[in-house]
């Protein structure tokens, strides 16, 4: 609900003064948003990096993405969010990841998928991709690819509603 927050606030904003504003308020909502995310996936059993338990090998993919793309944003200034952004969507890809299960080719088809981990992946990725495509803004008709990446974006904030009930049992 605070990615939810900003995004009306920047509306608003917009609509009301007719630019984007200089404080970013919904920056801070929306990672406060991403900090209760990952407050989530803690709660429902995801590991931090040295918790040591057995998780997906493929964990450490999430921050290596979030690694890279922090120094591609490095190029565009805001060295301090930039930075702080890549952390905190590194522990996000961290957690979710490691809450999938791995399997061997001998234990395919064992354990079932967490629909909340999936989702989380899929929210950062677009997240990243709404970040890259409004570095290249193509104006504002509807060919923009933004729009329908931000459109995307809102629909991942939709899909964690089921997703949160069926894991937490609501």
């Amino acid at each position: 609900s605070t990615m939810f927050l900003g995004d009306l606030y920047w509306q608003l904003y917009i609509l009301f003064f007719g630019g984007t504003p200089q404080f970013y308020i919904s920056e801070l909502s929306w990672t406060a948003g991403d900090l209760f995310l990952l407050l989530l996936l803690l709660e429902m059993g995801a590991a931090l990096p040295g918790e040591g338990k057995k998780r997906n090998p493929l964990r450490v993919l999430g921050p290596l993405f979030t690694g890279g793309m922090c120094l591609f944003f490095m190029h565009w200034g805001e060295y301090v969010y930039n930075v702080i952004c890549a952390v905190l969507m590194g522990l996000l890809l961290w957690a979710a990841i490691g809450m999938l299960p791995f399997r061997t080719a001998e234990e395919a088809g064992r354990g079932k998928l967490n629909g909340t981990a999936l989702i989380t992946i899929l929210y950062v990725l677009i997240q990243y991709a709404l970040w890259v495509t409004s570095l290249f803004w193509l104006g504002d008709a509807l060919n923009n690819p933004y729009f329908w990446i931000d459109l995307l974006q809102t629909l991942t904030y939709l899909l964690f509603i089921p997703a949160v009930r069926r894991e937490v049992g609501i």
